[in-house]
């Protein structure tokens, strides 16, 4: 019997139907400073999306501290995004300035140094988004962007593997490839999906089916791929987007 694909947000529905999900209300931290002396300028730029009743529902408090993990990347775990924002600046300056009374002299450069993020619900799904842009060294600067999508009723994180069984992930792996070649070989004919990407700077082999993702309102599907992970930093960030029919057909 052929298997239908649910979108997500539907299903999540009909489970927590029962269930009153808590809704999300949202703020905003922001800091825009410089740190350093004169000759080394380091610019940090944030813009970090909290969740301002999180400390009411369990959930909420769960997604809110895996937020704070993913935004700020540090070490350890500060409670709060506040706390979390002066355990990162210190981590910067820690990282790239000479220490207080340090007899090495500073260095001239000017260094950049932001994130920004935007949160989205989706029935009982919430989105969040990070974006990274930073200079600290080096023949360019980086940029990316993840997504995290959590399930409003439990907290959790999901993943790919949530959505799809492991058959279907080879198949869909199968036709990101296949997708790729097409839009890179505008209209042109090839002999392999290979040839066409390899000719773009991709790396075949490296293509996989990532967690990175994004679930649209009508079960539509974009898969994000940053600078490095499966092709040259020249090709950019590349996002592959399946429709709710073709990932039913490949379920």
């Amino acid at each position: 019997m052929k298997k239908h694909f649910l979108p997500l947000m539907a299903t999540l529905l009909v489970a927590s139907a029962c269930t009153r999900t808590a809704r999300p209300l949202f703020g905003h931290i922001e800091v825009d400073t410089l740190l350093g002396p004169p000759e080394t300028r380091i610019g940090v730029v944030y813009d970090f999306v909290t969740i301002a009743n999180a400390d009411r529902n369990p959930a909420l408090q769960t997604i809110e501290q895996a937020n704070i993990d993913y935004f700020f990347g540090l070490d350890s775990r500060p409670a709060t995004a506040r706390e979390a924002v002066d355990a990162s600046l210190a981590e910067i300056a820690a990282d790239f300035l000479p220490a207080p009374g340090s007899a090495i002299r500073p260095f001239v450069a000017d260094y950049a140094i932001s994130a920004s993020a935007k949160a989205e619900t989706t029935d009982t799904l919430l989105t969040y988004t990070i974006y990274r842009e930073s200079y600290t060294g080096g023949a360019h600067g980086m940029y990316s962007t993840e997504y995290h999508t959590y399930s409003l009723k439990s907290g959790e994180e999901l993943a790919i593997a949530d959505l799809f069984d492991e058959p279907s992930r080879a198949r869909i792996r199968e036709r990101i490839r296949e997708k790729l070649a097409e839009t890179y070989a505008d209209g042109q004919e090839y002999d392999s999906p290979d040839s066409v990407l390899e000719a773009n700077g991709f790396f075949p082999a490296d293509i996989f089916v990532t967690d990175n993702f994004r679930v649209a309102p009508e079960g539509n599907i974009s898969f994000y791929y940053n600078p490095y992970e499966i092709a040259c930093y020249a090709t950019g960030a590349v996002e592959v987007r399946f429709d709710r029919d073709e990932l039913d057909r490949l379920r």
